[in-house]
């Protein structure tokens, strides 16, 4: 998941100060845990997950909150037919991204997607709004969102007048250096720590014993072709699809975050999920002794 930015000029907004204490760290937390787009699920059990882990908040609180946000202004709760969403209202003027990804939810009524990602080795833009040729930024050291083929065509869903406008454009490819690049290294630790943050396992804090279940699991979910996006996609997967991450409130069972062995173990369930809710399928990611 991206960072986000938080513009100062929001301690001084009277649509925000007119807010709760709480109200307002719910507000940051929604745009922080949003898609590059500005969106997620309003469901109330998986933005308590994400935003208030650790806190004692009831489902109908995080309701009542979110309702008052967007009596503000600061964002739209809008339903695509089948899931309740949230738009962050002037995300485009706050966040400034080098790269976006198509969102996996549809947009509110009267609002523009803007998207800048790799696909496939070309280059995708939509309705982007940035100064200066692609060449320089792509020089910078900046890293592009990536794009699988299959999600991204899924996630795009253009009309065919969308698509005409679209002018895939090879990406160059760079010189081939005389040293042996290895990327093993930076991948493992982006595993790393997407895993621990899924898992809400402070790097800080780490114990030996952590360290090794972290280590043996990103390493099969690495091996099965797994990246850190498709980790944090699972994420909210769990916290509304599998019983121990969605708890019971009634029942006195907290919602609980994925323990490093069933992120590997549930894997081809939200695998399934993802490529169209059918059948679940029973393919886990088994640990080679």
């Amino acid at each position: 998941m991206s960072k986000r930015m938080i513009a100062p000029c929001i301690w001084e907004s009277e649509q925000v100060t007119s807010l709760t204490m709480r109200q307002r760290l719910l507000w940051i937390g929604l745009f922080s845990t949003a898609d590059d787009q500005g969106r997620g699920k309003a469901l109330a059990g998986l933005v308590r997950a994400r935003v208030f882990p650790l806190d004692d908040i009831s489902l109908g609180d995080i309701d009542d909150d979110m309702q008052a946000i967007a009596n503000t202004g600061l964002i739209i709760l809008y339903s695509d037919g089948e899931r309740n969403l949230y738009q962050v209202k002037k995300w485009w003027e706050y966040q400034t991204p080098q790269w976006a990804r198509p969102s996996d939810f549809a947009p509110p009524d009267d609002w523009v997607d803007r998207i800048r990602c790799r696909m496939n080795n070309e280059y995708i833009e939509i309705n982007w709004k940035a100064e200066g040729p692609e060449e320089e930024k792509d020089s910078s050291g900046e890293q592009a969102a990536s794009c699988s083929g299959e999600q991204a065509s899924e996630q795009l869903a253009l009309s065919d007048r969308d698509r005409d406008s679209i002018k895939p454009t090879n990406v160059p490819q760079k010189r081939q250096s005389t040293r042996k690049r290895s990327t093993n290294t930076g991948e493992s630790r982006a595993m790393f720590s997407a895993l621990a943050s899924l898992c809400q396992i402070s790097l800080k804090t780490l114990t030996e014993k952590q360290r090794g279940v972290l280590n043996q699991n990103e390493s099969e979910l690495r091996k099965a072709g797994v990246c850190p996006a498709d980790v944090d996609a699972f994420g909210p997967w769990w916290y509304e699809y599998d019983w121990r991450g969605r708890g019971d409130e009634k029942a006195g069972r907290p919602s609980a975050p994925p323990q490093p062995h069933q992120v590997r173990e549930e894997w081809g369930k939200f695998e399934a999920w993802r490529n169209g809710g059918g059948a679940v399928s029973h393919r886990h990611i088994v640990v080679k002794q």
